[in-house]
């Protein structure tokens, strides 16, 4: 694939790159190795990290990203009614403009 590429003039950034080594602890080890050799600023993610626009690939994963999701909205829901009950003095109420 890296010489494809080069042959029509593009060149691969794998500093930009992300694998998940997916098998036995004996598979995963070989195939990071073997991308570790080929391409060494490619990223070796664990399975924790693994997201697709901010939502987890791996099933274990989902109950913790919906728990997450329901903590900042709770947090975004704290803020807004904090907001609300602040009172501001409009200008008709100024004595300056009065």
């Amino acid at each position: 694939m890296i010489d494809s590429c080069n042959e029509l003039g593009l060149e691969l950034n794998f500093s930009k790159c992300e694998i998940f080594a997916y098998g036995s602890a004996e598979e995963a080890t070989k195939s990071s190795d073997f991308f570790c050799r080929i391409a060494p600023a490619v990223k070796i993610l664990p399975i924790n990290k693994l997201s697709l626009l901010e939502a987890p690939i791996h099933e274990s994963l989902i109950s913790e990203a919906i728990l997450n999701k329901l903590r900042n909205f709770d947090l975004i829901r704290t803020c807004i009614s904090t907001f609300e009950r602040l009172s501001f003095p409009t200008c008709s109420s100024c004595p300056v403009f009065a």
